[in-house]
């Protein structure tokens, strides 16, 4: 009797992997710790001018994506389709925030975070791809 233990198999990087992985690293870096931390920085720490009401609104809007998108980011997976539509969801809402500092603040910044969410609404992958991987291959 041999006791060679069997062949683990190796994960296949499939495109929806991929797409996913990419998604998560754009949901928990650019918009997740850099959002979560700017927010804090520009309205608490050394705001660059007298925060009110309104700029409070802002900031906790930022706060609460960046934080949201640190959560979805990292428990994002091929499985979960509500979390897929959430990260959808916060690309749309932080891409109408971008429009509101770009046009309000005039934060050209803004437009490199808006290319962000574009493609993070363009990797995520869509409901068509997640059935199809959900149903076994017929050899």
């Amino acid at each position: 009797m041999s006791s060679t233990p069997a062949p683990v198999p190796t994960p296949v990087a499939t495109s929806t992997n991929v797409r996913l992985r990419i998604a998560q690293a754009i949901l928990v870096a650019p918009l997740g710790v850099l959002v979560a931390f700017a927010s804090v920085y520009f309205s608490v720490v050394a705001p660059p001018v007298p925060v009110d009401g309104l700029g409070a609104l802002v900031a906790t809007w930022a706060l609460t994506m960046g934080v949201a998108s640190m959560i979805v980011g990292v428990r994002l997976r091929p499985d979960r389709a509500n979390l897929i539509q959430a990260a959808r969801a916060l690309a749309v809402a932080h891409l109408l925030f971008g429009v509101v500092k770009l046009a309000v603040y005039g934060e050209s910044a803004s437009i490199s975070f808006m290319l962000l969410d574009l493609t993070l609404l363009g990797v995520l992958p869509r409901r068509r791809a997640l059935i199809a991987r959900a149903e076994p291959e017929v050899a």
